[in-house]
């Protein structure tokens, strides 16, 4: 990312966004110290959002188009832009790093350590987590006219990631529907294990009511957090 522009075009995409000049320009100023060299050597700049940047982008584009989140057009907010900030969030409680979101292709996106770039004298390539989105609606199911059991949703995700080539380093963030929650946590990390799987880490979210969540590590071992988003996640917002 060269230009002013090219933000313009990408909330656009990102988020349904359309800018004024002058919001563009101060957008633009705010970014440009998280402008990062990204690992792509055919590239230009990419440009990292903090979780609380991208969701006041989020809300401006909620409120100027008069939609919820449930319409089309905010698709990839709900799919992918959604969990991972709540993933993020969820790290920043655990101890880890804060880390500002990167729009990729693929993956879907890349977490860079804030701190990490704001200590370089130099804007040098950075460290990066790939974080691979995959969402997991009730028409899936219903295209496949089967039941989400245990057993259909890890064939699903073994079919659709782990046929492909991922860097070693890639996270894979699972969400899934709320009505479709009638499944074994532990027993599908069991059922994902295994030396075909290509992915650092398996997470999976699962929305709860309007404010709660489930975020579980499915693989290498185990492990979940049961989480109300205004108490749990909302108060680490960065």
């Amino acid at each position: 990312m060269n230009s002013p522009e090219d933000l313009r075009e990408l909330l656009k995409k990102l988020l349904a966004l359309e800018l004024t000049d002058k919001e563009l320009e101060d957008h633009w100023q705010h970014l440009e110290k998280n402008k990062l060299t990204p690992s792509s050597r055919h590239g230009g700049n990419n440009i990292g959002f903090s979780p609380r940047f991208i969701m006041g982008l989020i809300s401006q584009a909620s409120k100027r188009s008069g939609l919820d989140i449930t319409h089309s057009r905010f698709k990839k907010i709900r799919e992918e832009i959604y969990p991972a900030i709540f993933f993020a969030l969820l790290l920043k409680k655990l101890g880890y790093a804060e880390f500002i979101l990167v729009p990729s292709d693929v993956p879907d996106i890349v977490f860079v350590d804030y701190k990490s770039v704001l200590e370089q004298k130099k804007r040098y390539r950075v460290r990066a987590t790939p974080l691979e989105c995959m969402f997991l609606s009730k028409e899936v199911f219903e295209a496949t006219q089967v039941l989400p059991t245990t057993e259909h949703i890890a064939k699903i995700i073994i079919e659709k990631k782990f046929a492909k080539a991922y860097r070693k380093e890639t996270i894979l963030l699972v969400t899934v529907a709320p009505e479709d929650t009638t499944f074994e946590l532990n027993k599908l990390s069991v059922l994902l294990q295994g030396p075909t799987n290509p992915f650092h880490q398996i997470w999976i979210l699962i929305g709860q009511g309007t404010e709660g969540c489930i975020l579980a590590r499915l693989t290498p071992e185990f492990e979940m957090h049961n989480l109300n988003i205004p108490k749990d996640l909302l108060p680490h917002l960065y």
